[in-house]
């Protein structure tokens, strides 16, 4: 019985008998159902949860008719919604269940009307929500006795008025319009619980995204920051090596100036050659490095006048395979780089040193000489001041593996003779035959043990003499990674000699 007369019926706490309650047959509920799923955009709505201030914005009234269905007295409006959430529960199935109490929004106006929105929610995320106006008194102010009529009825963030309350304003009980959501809130459970749990994987999916965008936005700017400070001992590396090559150049020039070197004078070869024609090739060609490539043939002199005095026992502690390596990195670095002519007059330099120098610079076992597709005995050739024509008997027992090589010579070459072919000076030791495996076997254990070594003279003295051991038997290039080990162990031992 309502209260309030025609057009309104107010919300009662009281029991209604289930034969009275007039809810959707089965075939109404279908209707019901299919009316609401109309479009894709409605079918979307009915499975998107809404929430109270969500709702609040949707139901905001505007200008259109309104119907009134609910009526309830502001004062009285929350026990008047707890009584109808017991109605919800009366009428829902077993495996859905209503929140302990429903939201009441705050007072809200706009140009027309006071306003005030409540929200229900089920424990499957589903909710329903109503729209109260009161259009007594001031329409923009709400008094505590003030009657409120409830004319918008909203299931999750569609519009169901006109399903729920077909009666266009006439009066309808509370357990009617509470039974015909609940069919409708069990009717779309299945179909929102899939969409919530595909939504749910969506979200969870994207929040594993953006987890891992910030782990590698981290990571990269603990790269960034790693690598600035690499820069930045890179640049006083840089420095320390540039001024380490002034001092070399400055002891370089003082040497030269207090002691020339006469031994290409005093060689009788030049004076038995008619033509001295080999000596201008072999300055402009070794002039043609320093042409071509300053900063190189600075570090090269500067390294070959470092090993001579090495040789010479003016420099203890030094390690001569360290220079050697260092030459022959910075050759294969300008050949990396396509720049095969600063590579041939490099060679050619160091070949000439060869000739004065006591004992090689580099030995002819070493393949560096190889870089360029020739050998040792083919720069030595160029650069020794008494090469003769290819006709005429050579003063040392040279044998070019080249094409042009006389025939008829072939057999007097003996192949173990080919270290002193490749440039090896008269006095050196003669060269050993490579022992294969086992050669390499035995240098890998020795280097394995010397880096077990802690005192710097004895570890120089033995990675010299391994690495010798290593170019006599052609091994370089296989141990060349154990050497640059060696080489740093030894170099971190200095180091912490320093240090202390």
């Amino acid at each position: 019985m309502s209260l309030y007369g025609a057009g309104a019926i107010e919300v009662t706490t009281g029991l209604v008998y289930e034969q009275m309650v007039q809810g959707f047959n089965t075939r109404g509920i279908v209707q019901a159902m299919y009316q609401l799923r109309g479009t894709e955009e409605d079918a979307a709505l009915l499975l998107e949860s809404c929430s109270p201030e969500e709702a609040d914005q949707i139901l905001n009234p505007g200008t259109g008719l309104i119907t009134e269905a609910v009526v309830a007295t502001y004062n009285r409006l929350a026990n008047k919604m707890a009584a109808l959430l017991r109605v919800f529960g009366r009428y829902l199935p077993d495996h859905i269940k209503t929140e302990s109490k429903p939201s009441i929004g705050p007072d809200r106006k706009n140009g027309l009307f006071a306003y005030k929105t409540v929200t229900f929610t089920f424990d499957d995320g589903q909710t329903a929500s109503i729209l109260f106006h009161s259009p007594d008194n001031d329409p923009r102010k709400l008094g505590s006795d003030e009657k409120l009529i409830a004319y918008r009825w909203m299931m999750n963030k569609r519009d169901i008025t006109a399903v729920v309350s077909p009666e266009n304003g006439a009066d309808i009980d509370l357990d009617t319009m509470a039974k015909r959501i609940a069919q409708l809130v069990a009717a779309n459970h299945d179909k929102f619980v899939a969409a919530q749990a595909k939504r749910d994987s969506e979200v969870a999916a994207l929040q594993a995204l953006r987890d891992k965008e910030t782990e590698l936005t981290a990571q990269v700017e603990s790269s960034t920051h790693t690598n600035a400070g690499l820069a930045e001992d890179i640049e006083t590396m840089e420095s320390k090596v540039a001024a380490l090559k002034e001092q070399l150049a400055a002891a370089q020039k003082a040497a030269a100036e207090a002691q020339p070197e006469p031994e290409p004078e005093a060689e009788p070869e030049p004076e038995n050659t008619p033509e001295p024609e080999p000596e201008p090739e072999t300055e402009n060609s070794a002039g043609d490095l320093e042409e071509l490539n300053p900063t190189l043939y600075r570090d090269i002199v500067g390294s070959m006048d470092t090993i001579e005095e090495i040789d010479a026992g003016k420099q203890p502690g030094m390690n001569r395979s360290l220079f050697v390596q260092s030459i022959a990195n910075k050759l294969r670095t300008q050949l990396k780089n396509g720049n095969v002519e600063v590579v041939e007059a490099a060679l050619l330099l160091i070949a000439q040193r060869n000739t004065q120098a006591t004992k090689p610079i580099i030995t002819g076992r070493n393949s560096v000489w190889k870089l360029t597709g020739n050998n040792m005995a083919h720069y030595q050739d160029l650069a020794d001041d008494n090469a003769l024509p290819a006709d005429t008997p050579a003063q040392e027992p040279v044998a070019e593996p080249e094409p042009e090589s006389d025939p008829a010579a072939a057999p007097e070459n003996d192949p173990e003779l080919e270290p002193d072919e490749a440039g090896d000076q008269p006095g050196d030791e003669p060269d050993v035959e490579p022992g294969g495996d086992s050669d390499e076997d035995q240098i890998r254990v020795k280097l394995a043990e010397l880096m077990e070594e802690t005192d710097i003279d004895l570890f120089g003295l033995t990675l010299d003499a391994l690495a010798e051991e290593a170019e006599e038997a052609e091994l370089m290039d296989e141990l060349e990674p154990l050497f640059d080990q060696a080489a740093d162990k030894l170099t971190e031992l200095m180091d912490q000699a320093g240090a202390a």
